[in-house]
């Protein structure tokens, strides 16, 4: 997996979230401080303030916000930089943030995956061999889970409507491929059909 490469000064928000989080999770939550710029929070002296989203009003703190985006990723939102910016905070923190979107999670979990650990050798004599490529079953895991975590922040988006029928065709492919079905999804006019087969 690759670092995060950031250009910024080391004690920059964004260098601080580059050396914290994913490559994955670092975009989604850079996109969002760039977001912050366009909200307008009037100053307060309190600690939480109400701001509106578009599934209805949100409580904000300087770490926390009721919003679908970070009750469902457990990151960072717009909300809460505008917040942290009105309160002339410093962007970067930790609080609130799942472990499972930190590289020391994320290289933790994939060093302890044995098929990570195939083809050491002490042997410095390679030969290459011509052929398809065989992905390991971590290498496999890593695509499929950038995947998901694409879905689960597009999911998260929009109205709640759309939210609930894009959780609910998420959860039909879930329990399909609990069953060990095949599933395919067709987009019919704005409605979602899954189909499947048995395996």
């Amino acid at each position: 997996m690759k670092r995060n490469s950031s250009h910024y000064p080391r004690d920059d928000p964004k260098s601080k979230f580059a050396a914290l989080l994913t490559p994955y999770a670092y975009q989604v939550v850079r996109k969002q401080m760039e977001l912050a710029d366009k909200l307008k929070v009037s100053e307060t002296d309190d600690d939480t303030v109400s701001m509106k989203t578009a599934a209805g009003m949100a409580n904000v703190t300087s770490t926390s916000c009721t919003c679908q985006f970070t009750c469902i990723n457990q990151l960072p939102c717009r909300h809460i930089f505008a917040f942290r910016k009105m309160k002339k905070m410093y962007l970067f923190f930790e609080t609130g943030i799942s472990r499972r979107w930190t590289l020391e999670f994320y290289l933790n979990m994939t060093m302890s995956t044995p098929s990570a650990t195939l083809g050491n050798t002490t042997n410095n004599n390679v030969t290459l061999m011509k052929g398809p490529v065989v992905l390991s079953q971590a290498q496999k895991y890593r695509v499929v889970f950038r995947e998901a975590q694409k879905l689960a922040t597009l999911a998260s988006e929009g109205s709640t409507q759309k939210y609930k029928q894009r959780l609910h065709v998420l959860q039909k492919l879930v329990q399909l491929r609990e069953e060990d079905k095949e599933a395919m999804v067709y987009d019919m006019v704005g409605k979602i059909t899954i189909t499947h087969s048995q395996c």
